[in-house]
C-alpha cells in the first residue's frame, strides 16, 4: 500500500480518544450476510528470517516471520518479530521492520506505549478475510451527522503532514436494538476529511446480532472506489466487551509504507499488519 501525503488524522496519538458510529448494517447484501460473507484472503508465501537476515527452513525463537498474503490482485507483507523480541529496548529501526505504532517522542506518551508493548506475551500471525463493509461514504460527514462521535484534528498551516493516528479505548457491551441491523464501531485513521484517501482500523460489531459479535478491522479507501478495500477482518485477534484495545495507524513517509497495529490489554496479544 502506496499512499500520498497525508494532511489530516483522526483522533491523537496515543491518547485515549474514541471515534464511534451506531448506524444502520449497510444495505449491500443485508445485515446477515455483511456479517457472514468474509472473503478468506489467500496466503501466498511464508518464510522466515534468522537475526543475521538469512531465510531459515524452520522458525526459532531468534527468527521473524514473513506471510505474504494476495489481497485484491496484489501481495501485502506481513513480517511478525521474534517470540524473545523486546520492542522497548530494539532500535527504531527494528521497530518500523515489524509495522509497530512508531515509539512516541514525548516523554507521557512514551510512558504508554512501552507499558503496552513490554506487556505482549504473543505476537499474532493474523488470519484475514475481507467482509462486504464499506465505509458509508469517502468523505467524513462530520459536520451533519448525528450517529457520529469524536474528534478531528487538521494540520496546521506549514506544520507537517500527520502520520499516525492511535488510541486507547475500553470495548462495550452492544446488543442491536433491531437484530441484525444496527451497528457499532469505534476506530481512528489518516485522511478522510477533505478527500477520499482514508487508512483506518478499529473494532466493529456489524450485524447487531450480539451481543458482541466483535472484530478487529483495517480498511483503505481511495478518491476511485475500484482501488478502495473494504474492512478487513483480522479473525484470529479477539476482543470481546469489556476489553482495552490499542489500535493505531502509521505512515512511514521514506518507504511509502502503512502499517495497523493492535494491541489487547486482557490477552496481551498483539498483531501489526504492515508494512
Amino acid at each position: 500500500m502506496r499512499p500520498t501525503k497525508w494532511g489530516i488524522v483522526s483522533g491523537t496519538a496515543l491518547s485515549v480518544v474514541s471515534l464511534t458510529a451506531a448506524t444502520p448494517a449497510p444495505a449491500s447484501g443485508g445485515a446477515d450476510s455483511a456479517a457472514t460473507r468474509c472473503r478468506q484472503i489467500p496466503v501466498i508465501d511464508t518464510y522466515h528470517t534468522d537475526s543475521a537476515g538469512r531465510r531459515s527452513a524452520a522458525p526459532s525463537a531468534n527468527s521473524s516471520t514473513t506471510r505474504v498474503y494476495e489481497v485484491y490482485g496484489g501481495p501485502m507483507s506481513v513480517t511478525v518479530p521474534p517470540k524473545a523480541w523486546n520492542p522497548v529496548t530494539a532500535s527504531d529501526t527494528e521497530i518500523q521492520r515489524y509495522g509497530l505504532y512508531p515509539r512516541p517522542k514525548s516523554p507521557a506518551q512514551r510512558r504508554i506505549w512501552e507499558e503496552m508493548y513490554s506487556h505482549v506475551t504473543s505476537w499474532v500471525v493474523p488470519d484475514m478475510c475481507a467482509t462486504n463493509v464499506h465505509a458509508a461514504a469517502p468523505k467524513y460527514p462530520t459536520a451533519h451527522a448525528p450517529v457520529w462521535s469524536g474528534a478531528v484534528a487538521r494540520k496546521v498551516k506549514k506544520a507537517p503532514a500527520f502520520t499516525g493516528a492511535s488510541y486507547i479505548f475500553d470495548e462495550p457491551s452492544f446488543d442491536g436494538v433491531c437484530k441484525g441491523a444496527s451497528s457499532y464501531n469505534i476506530w481512528s485513521g489518516l485522511g478522510g476529511v477533505k478527500y477520499g484517501r482514508l487508512m483506518q482500523n478499529g473494532v466493529d460489531n456489524i450485524a447487531g446480532k450480539g451481543p458482541n459479535d466483535d472484530y478487529a478491522w483495517w480498511e483503505v479507501l481511495s478518491d476511485d472506489p475500484k482501488k478502495s478495500l473494504p474492512e478487513m477482518k483480522v479473525k484470529n485477534f479477539s476482543v470481546k466487551a469489556g476489553d482495552r484495545v490499542f489500535a493505531g495507524t502509521s505512515y512511514y513517509a521514506p518507504k511509502k509504507q502503512v502499517s495497523f497495529s493492535f494491541y489487547n490489554y486482557r490477552t496481551r496479544k498483539a498483531v501489526t499488519l504492515g508494512p
